[in-house]
């Protein structure tokens, strides 16, 4: 993971605590926002919010090495990382320190307020449930498997016209490999 991703991605976390008010409940509900944010970045402005690896987790897609990154962001007095009674339950509240500026007119900062409304207000169970539903690439993974997310946004027409073309470009790889013989393939390395 190159340095600047994953400063790029404490810095989403942080702006997705601002555009919730300054506060957010629930680890689920951060992890989505996360997610979320990526999704509507890339439909709005075709380009991808932050290269930090999404990963698949048992509620659904999170952010790789989440608990270090949020340990890291408190250590550094940018959170506060608190907890709230939740019924008869605990849950983290995550509390940002150092207000952040968003810029409305920013199709980042743009994404990172979608994301941020689109969780408030829905319980965990509700969010998992979404991304259990709609989300290929976590029905597809493994549990720390990284994502492809961007797979999620295609349509059924797609994703199969997408599915084809990749098991023909397996088919045409395989041909090639099966077709060249050890010493060539030393040659090919050299």
């Amino acid at each position: 993971m190159r340095r600047d991703s994953w400063a790029d991605a404490k810095q989403a976390v942080c702006d997705l605590i601002e555009a919730s008010g300054g506060s957010l409940h629930s680890k689920v509900r951060l992890y989505k926002a996360f997610y979320y944010a990526h999704l509507f970045y890339w439909k709005s402005a075709s380009g991808v919010l932050t290269a930090h690896p999404i990963v698949a987790m048992p509620n659904g897609p999170g952010i790789d090495r989440g608990d270090e990154l949020l340990s890291e962001l408190e250590r550094e007095g940018r959170i506060e990382v608190g907890r709230a009674e939740k019924g008869p339950y605990v849950e983290s509240v995550y509390r940002l320190l150092t207000p952040v500026a968003l810029d409305s007119s920013s199709p980042r900062d743009q994404a990172i307020v979608k994301a941020a409304k689109w969780v408030r207000g829905k319980s965990a169970a509700q969010l998992s449930e979404e991304t259990h539903e709609y989300s290929r690439s976590w029905n597809s993974a493994q549990v720390g498997e990284e994502l492809n997310i961007y797979i999620d946004l295609l349509d059924d027409k797609e994703y199969t016209t997408l599915e084809r073309r990749l098991a023909s470009a397996r088919e045409l790889v395989e041909g090639v490999f099966s077709a060249t013989s050890a010493p060539e393939l030393a040659t090919l390395r050299d």
